[in-house]
């Protein structure tokens, strides 16, 4: 039994649902999307650890993905997390290894920051997506991954003899929302081995796989989402109110989403599915195979260059990034926004409610 079996960053799902570490682990399974996150996550610790910036234009090689280029969103997730650690009191460490043995054998993680001051730790984790906000939690049930990794800071200062009276833990999203992009949450050492208690004895069930299925929201990126059975008897199981309906709706997408996906990883790797098959679907759009082929085709039948192309301008957003900031402030009372619209939410979302008068269905008893 290692990390990979439970691994830190999955500890909210197998918390939740013992019975989700018993899928098979698919190599090679990463992501442009998580190469992209790595690469910035090793720029970032080269510019706390006193290296230079990456450069606009410049590239980061990542095994198995080739060289990720370098643009303007790029550097702006690196700037924003290194800046945020720098205003950040104590002595820091990067990319710090942390012995989790202590919830279960072998377990191991590594904090993207770590900084200690006097008797206060602070672990800080960066996270590069674009979609849903991670949540920090609260005191009492905090954010399962990061909790892991303050009881591996507090088994780390043991072993220093640095005594830590509180646990801050913190999550840095620059791609999530520039106003509210670190939330932290802060724990006493011992509040913190209370969470400790619990990890080790969810662990102990996971590990045994005999643990129960249970539905919810960290059913998403479960490796066995598209054939959990427990999920498709969720599906089945018709709501009775609006309100129930409702919180349904995004197990149920995501759910839907894996099993369109498992299925048509099993049709392509040759197996049969009782009454579906593979089709062929849409052409993509076209485009020009060689655009100097296109320019010479247009030169020699005299259509002219203006009919070839468009000019538009580029948007407040790329100007702000190409521009110094100075010539920036001539621009940004120009640009305008649409006015946002309602968006559905449950009432545990920390933003407040819409301000428009609503008919209010009633709830399960």
């Amino acid at each position: 039994m290692n990390h990979f079996f439970l691994p830190p960053s999955s500890a909210y799902r197998w918390l939740e649902c013992p019975q989700s570490v018993n899928a098979p682990v698919v190599s090679g399974s990463s992501s442009p999307a998580a190469a992209w996150g790595t690469a910035v996550h090793e720029s970032a610790a080269q510019c706390l650890e006193g290296g230079g910036a990456p450069l606009i234009g410049s590239a980061i090689p990542i095994e198995g993905f080739g060289d990720i280029p370098v643009d303007a969103d790029f550097t702006d997730c690196v700037s924003a997390y290194v800046d945020y650690v720098k205003t950040q009191k104590g002595e820091l460490l990067t990319e710090v290894q942390l012995d989790l043995s202590t919830i279960f054998p072998e377990m191991s993680g590594t904090a993207d920051a770590l900084l200690l001051d006097e008797d206060r730790l602070h672990i800080i984790d960066l996270k590069t997506g674009r979609g849903k906000r991670v949540e920090i939690g609260t005191v009492e049930k905090p954010n399962s991954q990061l909790a892991l990794y303050g009881l591996g800071g507090l088994n780390l200062c043991k072993l220093i003899d640095h005594p830590i009276e509180q646990v801050t833990l913190t999550i840095v999203m620059p791609r999530i929302d520039k106003e509210m992009y670190a939330p932290s949450v802060s724990l006493s050492a011992s509040e913190l081995g209370v969470c400790g208690e619990s990890y080790r004895k969810g662990a102990e069930v996971a590990a045994s796989l005999q643990g129960p299925y249970r539905v919810g929201s960290w059913c998403r990126w479960c490796p066995r989402e598209g054939d959990c059975p427990e999920l498709l008897g969720f599906a089945l199981v018709e709501p009775t109110t609006l309100p129930a309906a409702l919180e349904r709706i995004p197990i149920l997408e995501s759910w839907i989403a894996a099993a369109r996906k498992e299925a048509t990883e099993l049709l392509l790797a040759g197996e049969r599915i009782e009454g579906w098959k593979l089709i062929e679907g849409r052409a993509g759009n076209r485009k020009w195979e060689e655009e100097a082929v296109v320019l010479r085709t247009a030169k020699s039948t005299k259509i002219s260059t203006k009919v070839m192309y468009t000019k538009k301008l580029i948007s407040p957003t790329q100007l702000e990034r190409t521009v110094a900031p100075e010539a920036w402030e001539h621009f940004k009372n120009l640009a305008v926004r649409s006015p946002p619209k309602p968006q559905l939410a449950p009432d545990a979302d920390p933003r407040p409610a819409w301000g428009q008068p609503t008919v209010e269905f009633d709830k399960e008893d």
